[in-house]
C-alpha cells in the first residue's frame, strides 16, 4: 500500500506543478496524505484504510482535495478553503465523486461549503439517477430516472424514488409536483413493512406506520440506564475532547435479537467501537409487530458522547 501512496503522491505533485506553471505560482510543500476509513474518519492503520486522501495548497486561499481508491483510481476531486482532513465546510467550486469502477457518482458545485445549482447523482452503470437543484432557500426535485434510463420524473413532476446509499433498495417513493413531494408517499421500514406519509407541497402533514416499533425491555429509560451502566468514555476521546453523536443502525429480528450493527456516522477516537461493543451486550428487545406477528425491523439510534458527562447518553432528537 505504501507503493500506491508514493505513486499517487508523486503524480499529484507532478500535476500540481503543471497547474502552478500555468498560473505562474509555486507549489507549496505544506501538503498532506491521509489513509481514510470513511469520508470523515482517518484509518487506524494501512490495513483499515478504504481510500487515500491527498490535500495540497494550490494558491493563497484554496486547497486541492483528491481521494483515491487503493487501486489508484480516483474517488473524489474538488477544492476547499480548508486544508483539514475534514474539509467539507470549505468546499468550493466543482465537486466530482466516482464509483470504484470509474463511473461518476456525483457532480455538484459548492460555494463556501454549500451545494448550489444542479446536483447530479448516477447509478454505478453510468445512467443518471437524479437531478436536484439547490439554491439558498429551497430544494427542487428536478429529474428522476430508473437504472435503465427510463424517465419517471421530469421538470419537477412525476414519480420520485429515494434509494439507500448503495442504490440497492427503496427508502421512500411518491409523487412530486413542482419539485416538491406531494400526496401519499410510501416509506420502507423493513422487509415488506412500510409507513404511509402524506405531503403537501413538500411539507410532511402526517405519517402512520402500520406496525408497532421495536422496544428495549423496560422502554427508553431502561435503555438509557443500560448505556450508562455499560459504556465507558474512551480515554483518548476524553483527553482529546472528542465529542458528538455516533449514529448506529441495526436490525431487531423477530426473536428480539440485534444483528447487522454498524456505524452510519462516527466521531472516531474509539467512540464508534465503544458504542458498537455495548450495543452487542443488549438483552433481547421486544420485536416490531405487523398484523399481530413479529417482523424484522431496521432501527437507528444516535448516541451522544460529551466530555462533560461521565458516560454518553442516547439522544432521540
Amino acid at each position: 500500500m505504501r507503493k500506491i501512496l508514493l505513486f499517487l503522491i508523486s503524480n499529484f505533485f507532478l500535476s500540481g506543478l503543471v497547474v502552478a506553471q500555468a498560473s505562474k505560482d509555486v507549489v507549496k510543500h505544506d501538503s498532506v496524505a491521509y489513509y481514510m476509513r470513511n469520508s470523515f474518519d482517518m484509518a487506524s492503520s494501512e490495513a483499515d484504510a478504504k481510500f487515500l486522501r491527498l490535500i495540497i495548497k494550490s494558491d493563497l486561499s484554496l486547497f486541492i482535495i483528491q481521494d483515491y481508491y487503493l487501486d489508484a483510481k480516483p474517488k473524489l476531486l474538488t477544492k476547499s478553503f480548508s486544508g483539514e482532513m475534514n474539509f467539507e465546510r470549505g468546499t468550493q467550486g466543482p465537486y466530482i465523486e466516482f464509483y470504484p469502477n470509474g463511473n461518476k457518482r456525483y457532480e455538484r458545485n459548492y460555494i463556501k461549503g454549500k451545494v448550489i445549482g444542479d446536483c447530479m447523482e448516477y447509478y454505478p452503470n453510468g445512467v443518471l439517477y437524479t437531478i436536484i437543484n439547490y439554491d439558498n432557500s429551497s430544494v427542487f426535485l428536478k429529474k428522476y430516472q430508473d437504472s435503465t434510463g427510463k424517465v419517471l420524473a421530469e421538470n419537477g413532476n412525476g414519480l420520485w424514488v429515494n434509494l439507500n446509499d448503495d442504490l440497492s433498495g427503496v427508502i421512500s417513493k411518491g409523487a412530486i409536483v413542482d419539485g416538491k413531494e406531494d400526496g401519499i408517499w410510501k416509506k420502507s421500514i423493513a422487509d415488506s413493512t412500510s409507513a404511509t406519509i402524506v405531503y403537501k407541497k413538500g411539507v410532511r402533514k402526517s405519517e402512520k406506520a402500520p406496525e408497532d416499533a421495536p422496544v428495549f425491555p423496560g422502554g427508553d429509560l431502561a435503555f438509557v440506564r443500560f448505556l450508562e451502566k455499560n459504556i465507558r468514555y474512551p480515554v483518548i476521546a476524553r483527553e482529546s475532547n472528542v465529542k458528538g453523536k455516533v449514529i448506529l443502525t441495526f436490525f431487531v429480528e423477530r426473536d428480539g435479537s440485534l444483528t447487522g450493527i454498524r456505524v452510519v456516522r462516527g466521531i472516531g477516537a474509539g467512540c464508534d467501537e465503544e458504542a458498537v461493543r455495548v450495543l452487542k451486550l443488549s438483552p433481547l428487545w421486544k420485536p416490531g409487530i405487523q398484523d399481530g406477528h413479529p417482523v424484522r425491523v431496521q432501527y437507528s439510534i444516535p448516541i451522544e458522547f460529551n466530555v462533560e458527562y461521565h458516560n454518553p447518553l442516547p439522544n432521540y432528537n
